[in-house]
Formats: structure tokens, C-alpha cells, sequence
């Protein structure tokens, strides 16, 4: 993983994610909804001209210079994540952003 440049490569950013399709915000915000047994509260505004309508996370650079690639899909990933969530809300409150 070292290059002629040291740790370089490590340090740039790194695109994470699934690597096959985009997953739509809608579906997501579902899935969520559908873990925790509660409705979002929705507000739709317009479309941005900046806003993206679709992004793909390339994970190539991630595959070639750590080794990485995805082990689990979007559901066990956001399952997991919504129970570590739901273990740690008093560690979470306690983190000031």
C-alpha cells in the first residue's frame, strides 16, 4: 500500500459505497422508515440546478490502494448502523458537532 511518495495514496480521499447502482434517496428514507417503525417527516422542494440527480461512488481507488471492497449490502449495512444508532443514543448526545 506504500508508494515511492510515502502514504499519499492513503491519505487522498476514498469513494465508498456499494459500487454497482445508486441506491434513490426515496428507497432510502423507506428503508429507515421501514427499521425503525416510524414515518419521516417529508418536506419536497424544487429541484436545484446544482442538485445531482443520480452519483455512483467509483470504488476502484479503494479496491486498487487499500485493498477494500464492499462486504455487506445497503440493508445490512444501514441495519447495523441503525442498531449501533439506537445502543449508543446517550454517547451520541454527548457529541458536540
Amino acid at each position: 500500500m506504500k508508494t515511492k511518495e510515502g502514504f499519499k495514496d492513503l491519505l487522498d480521499m476514498q469513494n465508498i459505497g456499494g459500487g454497482e447502482n445508486p441506491t434513490p434517496l426515496n428507497q432510502l428514507v423507506g428503508k429507515i422508515e421501514r427499521y425503525l417503525g416510524k414515518r419521516p417527516k417529508i418536506v419536497y422542494k424544487s429541484f436545484h440546478k446544482t442538485d445531482m440527480k443520480e452519483t455512483w461512488a467509483d470504488i476502484t481507488k479503494a479496491q486498487s490502494i487499500l485493498n477494500w471492497s464492499p462486504k455487506i449490502d445497503i440493508d445490512e449495512g444501514l441495519q447495523k448502523t441503525i442498531y449501533w444508532y439506537l445502543e449508543n443514543r446517550s454517547w451520541m448526545k454527548a457529541v458536540k458537532v
